[in-house]
């Protein structure tokens, strides 16, 4: 699912990149129909019944087969979203390809049991978040795993879609990841330990900027403070050279793991109302600038 969504979401992104820009390659039709193919070809993967496709339980797992778990259904939900995103001129392609309510039908994916799914399958039930969780690929920290579902539910919500009792799970799913956020932040404002403090703190300050939902116990104001402080710990936070800090943990090169970090926190400041031509994002744009004409890529996640 990863190396599928992975490919479906490099092409949406080189595609809407260019799509209104005046200087656009000679070769941009060329460009347009091989990343329209890519997504094309990912969706009939991921549809229920596919080789790699929605479970009627709601979720996805990393091959196919096997239980649902969080990692692969937060994939796959956060790609099959943006691509049905309103302003996506790719949305045609899951006409009539989404179902409804409590069945995931074969052919279609179904964002209701999506919600569903998260709600009744937390990873840590105790405060009904979520874990990367899949066998392999890199482990995210609850939080940051957390802030990433948070995004997803927005897309969805945005889309108008959820009926009951669906939206009653989307509620409650974003009241316990908002209750998460606030009731374990440090006090210095960031979230998760070691050396991934930059890109748990970024997924979690950017999960309360889209979908940050008070409750009983937790009100406007404290998840507010949280935002206020997330931000501030990141903008403190900066290295010298642009980039913020990764835990290398996950492999024997660390540069990928950085570049995650550093670009998650240029899109949550930004998110936040921060301008693009601000300082502290200037220098984190240039960074990654510098990263890919250095060498080509980016670095190696895994």
């Amino acid at each position: 699912v990863e190396q599928t969504t992975s490919q479906m979401l490099a092409s949406l992104n080189v595609k809407n990149y260019y799509l209104d820009r005046p200087d656009k390659p000679s070769d941009f039709a060329s460009i347009r129909s091989r990343a329209n193919e890519s997504v094309e070809g990912g969706i009939s993967v991921l549809v229920n019944g596919a080789l790699r496709g929605q479970h009627d339980d709601g979720g996805w797992s990393l091959w196919g087969y096997g239980e649902s778990e969080a990692s692969s259904s937060s994939y796959a939900a956060y790609t099959l979203a943006r691509v049905n995103e309103s302003g996506e001129d790719l949305n045609r392609l899951l006409t009539g390809k989404i179902s409804k309510n409590a069945t995931v039908n074969p052919g279609t994916v179904n964002f209701d049991k999506l919600v569903e799914w998260f709600y009744l399958n937390p990873d840590n039930p105790s405060s009904g978040t979520w874990t990367w969780s899949a066998g392999v690929c890199h482990a995210w920290t609850p939080t940051s795993n957390t802030g990433f579902v948070m995004l997803i539910h927005d897309m969805i919500r945005q889309q108008g879609t959820i009926s009951e009792p669906y939206a009653t799970y989307m509620t409650k799913n974003m009241q316990n990841a908002t209750r998460y956020f606030v009731q374990t932040q440090a006090a210095d404002g960031h979230w998760g330990g070691s050396d991934d403090k930059a890109m748990a703190t970024a997924l979690g300050l950017w999960g309360l900027q889209s979908y940050g939902t008070n409750s009983d116990d937790v009100t406007q104001a404290q998840i507010d403070t949280a935002k206020a402080n997330a931000t501030a710990w990141l903008v403190a936070n900066q290295n010298a050279d642009g980039s913020w800090d990764a835990d290398s943990s996950y492999g024997w090169y660390s540069n990928g793991r950085t570049t995650e970090s550093t670009a998650y926190t240029v899109l949550a400041l930004n998110a936040t109302g921060i301008p693009a031509d601000n300082a502290t994002i200037q220098k984190g744009v240039n960074w990654l600038i510098d990263q890919y004409e250095s060498g080509g890529s980016w670095g190696y996640t895994w």
